[in-house]
């Protein structure tokens, strides 16, 4: 089996190789072997790479669509579980049993706290009312748009974003 590369390597070596073109006194030809060779390798590498990137992809969105599929799940159990809760009061009630004791649990009716219920029409005074400021927040998409229709934005600007592989 023979040594095989890392992408890593191979791209040292490449970028090497690639610096000797500006040596006068390489041999061309070996060069352009040499050159031709690790190119190849660099490309499967960098194809098995891509592989496995887009296999990790595609892995993440099952999980979201486990995730999701759960969530679904949990909400249906939940909406079951209220509504059997629902039906042990109101049988509880009927039978006008207040609490029942077992080894795993104590099952009891409790009455909830009340609830303040406001009147379309109800004149409050401030001293009982909250402020809640409206939030302002930048919206990029437009200053983006405005900076790219030669608008000044005092404070912002537009950088060129990083790098990234883009597999198809």
């Amino acid at each position: 089996m023979e040594n095989a590369l890392t992408l890593y390597q191979l791209t040292d070596e490449y970028r090497a190789l690639l610096d000797l073109t500006a040596d006068p006194d390489a041999d061309p030809e070996s060069f352009d072997a040499a050159l031709q060779a690790i190119e190849g390798e660099l490309t499967e590498k960098a194809i098995a790479v891509a592989s496995v990137a887009r296999n990790l992809e595609a892995f993440a969105d099952q999980i979201d669509g486990a995730v999701k599929s759960m969530q679904a799940r949990a909400k249906s159990a939940r909406s079951h579980a209220n509504r059997v809760r629902d039906y042990l009061l109101r049988n509880m009630e009927g039978a006008k049993i207040s609490k029942i004791d077992s080894p795993y649990f104590q099952i009891s009716i409790r009455r909830n706290p009340p609830s303040v219920i406001i009147d379309d029409d109800a004149d409050i005074p401030p001293d009982l009312c909250r402020v809640i400021p409206a939030r302002v927040e930048p919206d990029k998409a437009k200053i983006k748009a405005a900076i790219k229709a030669g608008e000044s934005v005092d404070g912002c600007r537009l950088e060129p974003g990083s790098n990234r592989v883009d597999i198809k």
